[in-house]
């Protein structure tokens, strides 16, 4: 039930958290504008590149997944549709959004239709791109593994329909979860994903222990976790 009512709040405390930043923003270019009478895209100028670090310019740290073993390729594959949809919309409603407050703030007799319309169509943008999920599904003895970045709760990866591991900030993640029954069971799936701007890839391999892990983890299946490592 926890897992239920996280996924079904997750999305809208995103979306009200970006609207948020953006109405604030909006207002302290406004604000900003009419103290310095410097127009207002010049104030963005400045304020947008520090807020676009700041959400998504996080330095990476490589460390290495330590699952050895024979890799088998499950898939390869690039999203160039939707991943715009993800990246290029929300940046562009949030600057629209962030434009129509300031003409709110600055308007002297009151807001403008110019400056509602913007306001409105930037904070719709935002709400519609960052409902946008990129999956893939594919099956590996009989096993259902679902891949998928969603702007509001970034990368997971899913075995028969639990979640055994989810990604965060950065432009390389590689999510990892173990087989914990059935056939297959003690061999690890490992999701490597690369986030560009215009394209999203992915590419998903079931990793088999050799000879001598096999016979090392064959009590112990059960009680291995899994887990994800951010590059």
């Amino acid at each position: 039930m926890g897992s239920d009512r996280l996924n079904a709040s997750g999305p809208g405390r995103t979306i009200a958290m970006v609207i948020a930043l953006t109405l604030l923003l909006g207002t302290v270019a406004g604000v900003a504008s009419g103290y310095t009478r410097l127009p207002a895209w010049l104030i963005w100028a400045v304020i947008f590149p520090t807020v676009y670090r700041l959400m998504v310019g996080r330095s990476r740290s490589k460390v290495t997944d330590h699952a050895a073993g024979t890799e088998t390729l499950l898939l390869e594959v690039a999203d160039t549709r939707q991943r715009p949809i993800q990246t290029i919309v929300p940046m562009a409603g949030v600057l629209l959004g962030a434009a129509g407050v300031s003409m709110w703030v600055r308007a002297g007799g009151g807001p403008s239709v110019v400056a509602v319309s913007t306001t409105v169509i930037g904070l719709l943008l935002i709400a519609v791109s960052l409902r946008s999920v990129i999956a893939w599904d594919v099956t590996y003895k009989g096993h259902a593994i679902r891949f998928q970045n969603d702007p509001c709760f970034a990368e997971r990866l899913s075995i028969d329909g639990q979640l055994v591991a989810r990604g965060g900030v950065g432009y390389v993640m590689v999510l990892s979860g173990t087989i914990p029954s059935g056939d297959g069971a003690g061999e690890t799936i490992r999701a490597t994903s690369r986030a560009g701007v215009l394209s999203f890839s992915c590419r998903i391999v079931a990793i088999s222990p050799g000879p001598a892990e096999a016979g090392h983890d064959a009590g112990s299946v059960s009680a291995r976790t899994e887990n994800s490592v951010r590059l």
